[in-house]
């Protein structure tokens, strides 16, 4: 792991309006590192997604600071973003709204391709000749276990799994330093949400980025993260490595998370459900002793 991180937030607010606001995070800090799976799990409406639009400027947090590569990030404006901050990308859970049904999905991958040469162009850096990086969408719709020929598909006649192979194909083309899956499988079908996850972290990782996983399932993070972070109403309750976080959860709502995944043991045995007037603890799990 390099010793420098490339995005760190330090204690994120963010309020949405209301009598009285909604908090939707609350002092949220964190540092990604490159080339590690990092996995932000918590249930719905615990601040996840809030968090990682955060993360890519479209929101301004309420209070607190996002750096990237050590320089204060900028919210996404009217203009767009400049070209030296298209190193973070991100991966909607819907590919069918994330896509434009209009165009040809190699021209769509071309988008990524295109901004990563803007963005070194800005920069003043140049590919090396040695570097493996696919140079044509058709390349890279091959990487995600397409055919090149789907290059000339529209959005439309493609699947759910083969769609968000698409948009992650179109933002690893961007070579982004921060890969951010906000919920990217939770819209597909059990036998192909695994396969999706397991090649997103692959394809970023060898790419030397950090891909920060989004998702409300701790089994399907489990396969893929160096390390999990456990959200509980918009804190982080507990963080450590996915291992030791599976094996020994140490905050009451971890073990809760972990109670309500089925064991295919074959006693037929039913998740434990926790009840929803439960009120976990909002401090953070010590895992040092």
């Amino acid at each position: 792991m390099s010793a420098e991180p490339v995005i760190q937030a330090r204690d994120i607010v963010v309020e949405y309006p209301g009598h009285p606001p909604l908090r939707a995070v609350d002092g949220v800090s964190f540092d990604l590192y490159p080339g590690e799976v990092v996995g932000l799990v918590g249930e719905s409406g615990c601040g996840k997604s809030t968090m990682a639009r955060v993360l890519t400027g479209l929101l301004k947090p309420t209070a607190g600071e996002v750096s990237y590569l050590g320089q204060p990030l900028r919210p996404l404006g009217i203009g767009g973003r400049a070209p030296e901050l298209t190193g973070i990308q991100m991966v909607f859970q819907d590919p069918g709204s994330s896509l434009n049904p209009r165009r040809r999905v190699g021209k769509q991958i071309q988008d990524g391709i295109d901004t990563a040469a803007k963005r070194m162009a800005c920069l003043g850096q140049r590919l090396s000749r040695d570097d493996p990086a696919p140079i044509d969408p058709a390349e890279w719709l091959v990487r995600v276990g397409m055919q090149a020929s789907d290059v000339r598909r529209f959005p439309h006649s493609l699947s759910g799994g083969q769609r968000q192979r698409v948009a992650t194909a179109r933002a690893l083309a961007a070579r982004p330093s921060v890969l951010i899956g906000d919920e990217p499988i939770s819209a597909l079908d059990a036998s192909t949400q695994a396969k999706v996850a397991h090649l997103m972290g692959k394809l970023a990782v060898s790419q030397g980025a950090c891909l920060l996983f989004i998702s409300h399932d701790l089994s399907v993070v489990r396969l893929i993260a160096d390390r999990i972070m456990v959200m509980y109403r918009g804190r982080i309750v507990e963080r450590g490595p996915t291992a030791e976080i599976w094996s020994e959860p140490r905050h009451p709502y971890t073990k809760a998370l972990l109670g309500a995944i089925p064991v295919p043991d074959g006693a037929g045995k039913l998740p434990a459900v926790a009840d929803p007037g439960v009120a976990y603890p909002l401090e953070e799990a010590d895992r040092t002793g």
